[in-house]
């Protein structure tokens, strides 16, 4: 009972991976153990700042005993692939957002997890803030009455910074690794959504480069009904 949770990362391509690691470094009960990087560089400088194995074959932390879990932080276009080979070799899966860039992949993801027998989550970190929870609460509990009008909005300033743009993280603007911006970051304020209120019976959109012309697109107001 005392056992730690191997946890094995694949791909230190997006931030936040760093992030992660940073903190399971903090708990008791999770130790990590390999990592695979299709940069060798980059995977062996988290490496050593972890305190994990390196390995230039994904198949060696899919396929080692001591990982019970592993995360998925590659671009967004490798995640099918990484997922459903991580389910495959019965490993417990946190997936960094969005889940994929189609419907027919998260699909796939989906049922290749639920064939497995094993846990799949994605990477929505809302949920877990004590004030977004005291939001569903108080929505759900019926306290504020019947909810007509719900705003979220989500902001960042990556596309003005030049290390975002042009440093390793530029997989981001690429559409065949993410799609788009609107896509990348706003799936955030499309979780708190049906997270609190429901999956919605319709949708409209419009999405496109309103500032900067660095990214597929911007900036995106989207209507949930």
């Amino acid at each position: 009972m005392n056992a730690k949770i191997g946890i094995g990362v694949i791909s230190f391509a997006h931030g936040h991976s760093q992030a992660y690691c940073q903190r399971m470094l903090t708990y008791d009960d999770v130790r990590l153990v390999s990592c695979w990087d299709d940069s060798e560089t980059r995977g062996r400088r988290a490496a050593e700042a972890y305190g994990m194995r390196y390995t230039p074959h994904v198949e060696d932390v899919l396929n080692d005993p001591e990982i019970q879990g592993v995360i998925v932080t590659t671009e967004t276009s490798r995640h099918p692939e990484m997922v459903i080979a991580a389910a495959q070799a019965g490993k417990h899966i946190l997936c960094q957002k969005p889940m994929a860039l189609t419907l027919e992949d998260c699909d796939r993801m989906a049922e290749a997890a639920d064939k497995a027998g094993i846990k799949f989550v994605m990477a929505y970190q809302m949920r877990h803030d004590p004030s977004n929870q005291k939001i569903k609460e108080l929505v759900q509990s019926g306290a504020l009455g019947k909810i007509s009008l719900l705003r979220r909005r989500h902001c960042i300033p990556v596309l003005f910074s030049d290390d975002f743009i042009n440093g390793p993280t530029h997989w981001h603007i690429e559409p065949d690794k993410n799609m788009g911006m609107f896509m990348d970051d706003a799936s955030h304020a499309t979780d708190f959504i049906h997270w609190v209120m429901g999956r919605p019976i319709s949708v409209m959109a419009e999405i496109q480069n309103t500032v900067t012309d660095v990214a597929p697109d911007d900036t995106g107001v989207a209507i949930y009904r």
